[in-house]
């Protein structure tokens, strides 16, 4: 049974794998048109952020004056490949413990810092993601659509990108971060890219929340929307109607 339950994932696994290759493939074969735009989130669509909500926890266990039996275990914390957030991880580790307030001073320690520049160093770029923005930036301008804000992250987001080469000009490139972090990031983005309608005959956008994908497609249905299936908030299930991307883009 085991073996039979390990096939079939394997099976699936190569389907996916295989309709990366013919959506990546369509796209990096469009035709170069400056009316055209490509959107990419930036969290859990390029990056992967497990390494900077492994080290916040691990963060917390070194500022803080905790019994020293939960602070090994919280120096020790991991996250799998398919957690959102940290709750996962800490109710695992702590399952035989679970302070609900240890666990809210984590949660509020990792509020502060994950929504911060300080530990964007940690992010890992997903497998070919960087490739791939470089050269769909050739055939048409890329732009990020994060729902970072400008105040917190603003600053580190730009080092960030530059750093890693995601290409990022002054005068073809255009990072857009939110005005203000209480704003929502469904309704933000949707006026963004209802924006971006007006200037481009064509926009791709490149996204991990269902919900924010089912909201724009709900609204602006001519807009291509890429989900990328990484980790997300479980807020929604993706529309099926909207192409589905794995954060493998090689």
């Amino acid at each position: 049974m085991l073996f039979i339950k390990k096939q079939t994932n394997f099976v699936r696994e190569k389907i996916f794998m295989n309709s990366n290759v013919k959506i990546l493939n369509h796209l990096l074969n469009l035709p170069k048109n400056p009316d055209r735009v490509f959107v990419f989130d930036i969290d859990s669509t390029l990056y992967d952020v497990t390494p900077r909500n492994q080290e916040i926890v691990r963060h917390f266990a070194q500022t803080f004056c905790l019994e020293e039996s939960v602070k090994n275990i919280l120096l020790n914390f991991e996250l799998n490949s398919d957690d959102w957030g940290i709750k996962p991880g800490l109710l695992r580790i702590l399952k035989e413990n679970p302070q609900e307030s240890l666990i809210k001073s984590i949660k509020k320690h990792w509020n502060e810092y994950f929504f911060s520049g300080d530990f964007l160093h940690l992010d890992q770029i997903y497998p070919g993601a960087l490739q791939l923005v470089q050269k769909l930036d050739v055939i048409s301008p890329v732009y990020y659509l994060t729902g970072r804000d400008i105040q917190r992250m603003g600053e580190g987001t730009e080092i960030q990108l530059k750093s890693s080469k995601f290409p990022l000009s002054n005068d073809r490139n255009k990072l857009i971060l939110k005005p203000d972090q209480s704003i929502l990031d469904h309704q933000y983005k949707l006026e963004e890219l209802l924006s971006l309608k007006k200037q481009f005959s064509e926009v791709h956008f490149f996204e991990n929340e269902p919900l924010i994908l089912n909201t724009v497609y709900d609204a602006a249905p001519d807009i291509h929307l890429y989900y990328i299936d990484s980790v997300n908030s479980g807020r929604a299930e993706i529309n099926p109607n909207i192409t589905t991307l794995k954060p493998n883009y090689i």
